[in-house]
């Protein structure tokens, strides 16, 4: 059960509801998301706390080892992140800044000269419309048509979109072959997609989402697209079916022998959500990675879900 902010609950004997009641009134920020919260959990550090009917969270950095506090809600602000601000301070090494704070929390700030605000680009999440997807129709998707088209001309006998059972055991090893395949393909350039990221973390927390799927599927619609190529796992996406038209891609791979494999499992996965009634899909942030903001741009995002790092002037 959800303590009183300063005293935490970790997260594994927080239920799911809990979270979901509280995050259900806002947009469907990657950061505040159960599915994402219990995947990167991978060193069961996260605490969750409410204050002033917020929901205060303590995780580990996607980065780093370094801990942030964040915050979503729209009741007290000023006052919450004071009261935030003094614990953070208390800590050792003591956390000076609350961040990826929503825009929805910014907006009811009252005395906004108390704060400085920065938003946090990095951490934007990208939103995507699942119709354009359909037809790929305009000027704007030229080269993602072209890059589509080149992959299915050069594999089109090959290829098989298929719906993925995250239950079945042979699955899940299916998919964790291909991450380990990903792995030793990516280099250490820096416009390498997702070269920055800590290979165990990441690898970790599919493995950790795959080996609880039976009890995160009690609460929430998870889904997986497969692109199969000879029959081999070519490719995957696990994204989840949320509220309000919604829905939000947690972790995709793709084999990069095949170029453009990627872009067009993306499109595939955007059909998929817009055959299950889904407008927007949270393709969450690019983490200031550059390949990864390169690949994520590619998609044509019609909005960003705005982040901020706020610092307080008292």
């Amino acid at each position: 059960m959800l303590t009183v902010f300063p005293k935490f609950t970790p997260l594994s004997k927080v239920q799911p509801s809990e979270v979901k009641k509280i995050i259900e009134n806002y947009e469907p920020y990657s950061d505040f998301n159960y599915v994402s919260l219990f995947s990167w959990n991978t060193d069961d550090s996260t605490k969750l706390a409410t204050l002033n009917g917020n929901l205060i969270i303590s995780l580990k950095n996607y980065l780093d080892d370094k801990h942030n506090l964040m915050i979503i809600g729209d009741n007290e602000i000023d006052k919450s992140l004071d009261d935030m601000f003094v614990y953070g301070n208390r800590l050792s090494p003591p956390i000076k800044v609350v961040e990826m704070v929503p825009e929805v929390v910014v907006k009811n700030i009252k005395y906004l000269s108390n704060y400085k605000i920065d938003e946090d680009f990095d951490n934007n999440d990208y939103v995507l419309l699942s119709s354009e997807a359909l037809n790929l129709d305009g000027k704007k998707y030229t080269n993602k048509r072209k890059n589509i088209n080149r992959f299915k001309r050069e594999y089109e006998a090959r290829i098989e979109k298929v719906v993925l059972n995250l239950e079945d055991p042979h699955i899940t090893e299916l998919i964790k072959d291909l991450c380990t395949k990903w792995d030793k393909q990516k280099t250490k350039s820096a416009n390498n997609v997702g070269s920055l990221l800590k290979e165990t973390d990441e690898t970790i927390a599919i493995k950790r989402l795959l080996h609880n799927i039976s009890f995160l599927k009690k609460y929430f619609d998870i889904y997986a697209v497969g692109i199969l190529i000879g029959g081999a796992l070519g490719a995957f996406c696990i994204y989840e079916k949320l509220e309000n038209q919604w829905s939000i891609s947690h972790f995709g791979k793709a084999d990069n022998t095949y170029k453009n494999m990627y872009e067009y499992l993306m499109n595939e996965v955007l059909i998929d959500v817009s055959n299950k009634g889904c407008t927007l899909l949270n393709y969450e942030q690019d983490l200031g990675i550059v390949g990864i903001r390169e690949s994520k741009m590619s998609c044509k995002p019609i909005k960003f879900l705005s982040k901020y790092t706020v610092y307080s002037n008292k």
